[in-house]
C-alpha cells in the first residue's frame, strides 16, 4: 500500500474517532445537563430549551443539528469552494450520524446513554451542583478531545468553524479569536435565554477544559508550522500552495552538501489544521521531496495577524514624518 493512500486512512480513521469523541462528550454529558459551552450543540440545547418550554414534548437537538450542519455546507461550498467543503464533509455527516445514534437509540433500561448516565448521577445521594460540574468538566474533555483528534486527521466537524474561516479569509481577525467571540456570544445568550447564572459558569468551565484539552491534545494549535520543501518540481509545489490553500510561497537557492548540486527550497507558513493535508499533497506531487516542518508560536504578515497594530503603524509614520522634518 502506498504511502499516500496509508496516510488518507489514517486520516480517515482518526476523523471518525474524533467524530465518535465529540458525539459521546455531547450525547452524554454536555447536552443532558443542557450546558451551553458554544458551537451548533449549543444553539440546538437553546431551541430544545424553548421548545420544552412552550410545552412540546420532544426532543429536537440531534435534528437541529443536522439543519444546521447542512447549511454551514452549504456556505462553505458558496464562500470556501469544493475543495474545502468536500474535506469537511465527512466529519460534517459522521458527526450527527453518531450524535443521533447515542441520543435516540435506548440502549439501557428503554435509555438512551445520555440519559442513563443522568439519572445515575442525579439519583438523589449526590450534590447536584457537583453533578453538573463534573459534567462540565468530563463533556469539556470528550468534547475537546474529539476536536484535536479530528484536527490531527486534517479534518473539522464543520459547523460554526465555517464562519470562523470565513471571517478569517476576508479580515484580520484570526480563526481562534472568531471562534471564541462565537461561542463567548452563544454562552452569554444561553444565560440569558435560560436566567441560569450557575448554568452560564458551568458552560464556561466546559468550553474552557475543552480548549485546554485541544492545546495539550494537538500539540499547541494555536501555533503554526514553517515547512521547507526541497524538491524538483517547485513550480508544481508552489501552485498548489496559491491555488489550494491560498497561502504564499517563499523560494531561495540552496546546495546539496553531498552531491554539491543546485537545489531549490520552497518555504511555507501555514496552520497546524493544514499540516496533514500538506504532506499529503506534498507526497502526491514530488514522491522524492525532502521536507522539515518547525512550530512557530506566532507568523505576522499578510495572509496572518498583520506584523503591527493600525495604531502602531500610524505611530511609525508619524515618527518617520518627524525625522524628514528636523533633517530638513
Amino acid at each position: 500500500m502506498r504511502a499516500g493512500r496509508k496516510q488518507l486512512i489514517k486520516n480517515y480513521l482518526l476523523v471518525s474517532l474524533g467524530c465518535l469523541i465529540l458525539a459521546l462528550g455531547n450525547a452524554l454529558f454536555i447536552v443532558p445537563n443542557s450546558l451551553i459551552t458554544g458551537g451548533i450543540t449549543s444553539i440546538a440545547v437553546i431551541t430544545q430549551f424553548f421548545v420544552t418550554k412552550a410545552g412540546v414534548a420532544f426532543q429536537v437537538v440531534d435534528i437541529v443539528t443536522w439543519i444546521l450542519q447542512v447549511v454551514f455546507l452549504g456556505v462553505s461550498f458558496v464562500f470556501l469552494g469544493r475543495q474545502y467543503t468536500i474535506r469537511t464533509l465527512f466529519a460534517s455527516v459522521l458527526y450527527p450520524v453518531l450524535f443521533t445514534l447515542l441520543y435516540r437509540i435506548h440502549f439501557v433500561n428503554n435509555l438512551s446513554l445520555g440519559e442513563f448516565i443522568f439519572q445515575a448521577m442525579n439519583d438523589g445521594s449526590n450534590e447536584p451542583l457537583a453533578v453538573s460540574l463534573l459534567a462540565a468538566v468530563f463533556g469539556g474533555a470528550l468534547v475537546g478531545t474529539g476536536v484535536a483528534c479530528s484536527f490531527a486527521g486534517g479534518g473539522t466537524t464543520g459547523g460554526l468553524d465555517i464562519v470562523a474561516v470565513i471571517v478569517a479569509k476576508v479580515s484580520r481577525i484570526k480563526e481562534g479569536q472568531m471562534t471564541f467571540a462565537i461561542d463567548g456570544t452563544l454562552v452569554l445568550a444561553g444565560m440569558l435565554i435560560m436566567w441560569d447564572f450557575i448554568q452560564g459558569l458551568l458552560g464556561i468551565v466546559s468550553a474552557v477544559v475543552c480548549s485546554a484539552v485541544i492545546q495539550l491534545a494537538y500539540v499547541n494549535g494555536t501555533g503554526f508550522i514553517i515547512a521547507d520543501v526541497v524538491t524538483d518540481k517547485v513550480e508544481e509545489v508552489k501552485q498548489y500552495v496559491e491555488t489550494q490553500m491560498d497561502r504564499t510561497t517563499t523560494i531561495f537557492q540552496a546546495i546539496g552538501g553531498y552531491s554539491g548540486n543546485q537545489k531549490q527550497v520552497v518555504r511555507v507558513a501555514f496552520s497546524h489544521r493544514e499540516l496533514s493535508e500538506f504532506k499529503e499533497a506534498i507526497s502526491r506531487i514530488d514522491p522524492s521531496a525532502f521536507a522539515t516542518f518547525v512550530t512557530a508560536s506566532m507568523v505576522h504578515g499578510e495572509g496572518f495577524a498583520p506584523l503591527v497594530t493600525p495604531d502602531a503603524k500610524a505611530l511609525i509614520e508619524e515618527a518617520n514624518k518627524t525625522r524628514k522634518r528636523k533633517r530638513k
